[in-house]
């Protein structure tokens, strides 16, 4: 009997210092954390505005962070997310303003040259669009709440941004129309440029 209590006590006594080992060695990996952090805080407060070469930092960092049951969403993750989240909204911003400002410029200069499915100016805008989804999807943000904000924001912008497309062809495709353009013949062939609209057209609808 006191045999069997002996050995229950060494086993509790056993998990117990166990458990406790491995609080220390997270609480000692967090305190390693916190001290880059106040370098890494240093090193981003010195880099110039609106710069994005600190993204493949927050990647790496986040990479590792995330995969690691201990330090998931513990105190050094949790700082990461809070010093990069408006570095990523202001980076959205930019990306956006940038992107309005491309349509508009783009098809003042178009000049409805077939590029496949696309002309110049909407080939760039999907290209854009697609890499910026791209680079929030590999972003891997540990905050689900944050990360349904962000898809929804990109979902948002592609709608307005490729609706402004569409409008901006058919205001195109409707000048054309009024050029005097009309059915001569059965034989009446549509000018390149008119089929290139309809195709930006049909391709962004889709």
């Amino acid at each position: 009997m006191i045999n069997c209590s002996s050995k229950f006590n060494f086993e509790t006594c056993y998990f117990q210092a166990f458990a406790w080992f491995s609080d220390l060695l997270v609480e000692h990996a967090e305190i390693f954390w916190s001290l880059f952090a106040v370098d890494m805080d240093q090193v981003l407060a010195e880099q110039p505005p609106d710069t994005w070469d600190s993204f493949p930092l927050f990647q790496i960092l986040n990479d590792y962070l995330r995969t690691d049951d201990n330090l998931k969403n513990g105190r050094f993750h949790q700082h990461l997310r809070e010093t990069f989240a408006p570095m990523v909204v202001r980076y959205v911003d930019l990306m956006e303003s940038s992107i309005a400002q491309s349509i508009h410029k783009g098809f003042e200069k178009e000049r409805w040259e077939n590029k496949g499915n696309e002309c110049a100016t909407s080939e760039d805008l999907f290209w854009k669009l697609d890499a910026l989804q791209s680079f929030i999807r590999d972003l891997h943000w540990p905050d689900h709440d944050f990360a349904k904000h962000l898809e929804q924001r990109l979902k948002l912008m592609a709608c307005d941004m490729i609706e402004s497309c569409i409008t901006r062809t058919d205001q195109a495709f409707q000048q054309w129309l009024k050029k005097g353009i009309g059915f001569v013949s059965t034989d009446y062939v549509l000018p390149s440029e008119m089929c290139a609209m309809v195709n930006v057209i049909l391709d962004a609808k889709n």
